[in-house]
């Protein structure tokens, strides 16, 4: 009877190989493929300084990225609605002041009502996307806008304040990571009742 014969040439890559030789094959063949790692003299100067600066360069553009990515703690503007005591008018605060101040300064209209319009809240809450701004006038007094409507508030009728964040998550890192899309803005319903 014959002994089976070796193959002669065969590399496991696997480390778990038969026998454990696995990872010994697989450095056997790295060595006779690259004979320098096995030599104690290091690699050229020259070599040497192209893998550093390459190396120097990566790290400096992966902090780049990073710190372009980052996230930037916008302020918080807690925008807060009130009645006035009479309940004629509505007073909204917490908005930024230099937006107050910018939109104020222009004299056409509805520009306010690109920022906190007021609506009627309607009786099926899924179609207050679909409903006609309350017409009124805007007034600033020190930060606090006033808005007083065309036709007085209704007293069981149920109103919202849209206040649009045009800042939130505007960075292009936003866009990138899903957070926000072309043309969507951001914004919060803040519901009143007389």
């Amino acid at each position: 009877m014959m002994a089976p014969q070796k193959k002669q040439g065969t590399v496991r890559f696997l480390p778990w190989g038969r026998e454990g030789r696995g990872l010994i094959n697989y450095a056997k063949l790295i060595a006779r493929r690259n004979p320098s790692l096995l030599s104690l003299n290091p690699p050229h100067p020259s070599r040497r300084e192209g893998i550093t600066f390459f190396f120097v360069k990566m790290i400096g553009i992966m902090t780049l990225f990073i710190i372009g990515c980052s996230s930037n703690q916008h302020k918080i503007n807690n925008v807060k609605i009130n009645l006035t005591p009479d309940k004629h008018s509505l007073k909204i605060t917490g908005l930024d002041p230099l937006i107050v101040q910018d939109i104020n300064r222009d004299s056409t209209e509805g520009n306010w009502q690109s920022l906190v319009p007021v609506y009627k809240m309607p009786a099926d809450t899924d179609l207050k996307n679909y409903q006609p701004i309350q017409p009124g006038k805007y007034m600033v007094a020190d930060s606090v806008v006033t808005f007083t409507p065309d036709t007085p508030f209704a007293a069981a009728q149920t109103y919202f304040v849209r206040y649009y964040k045009y800042d939130a998550n505007s960075k292009a890192s936003d866009f990138i990571l899903g957070k926000n899309k072309l043309g969507s803005l951001h914004y919060t319903d803040l519901i009143f009742k007389q």
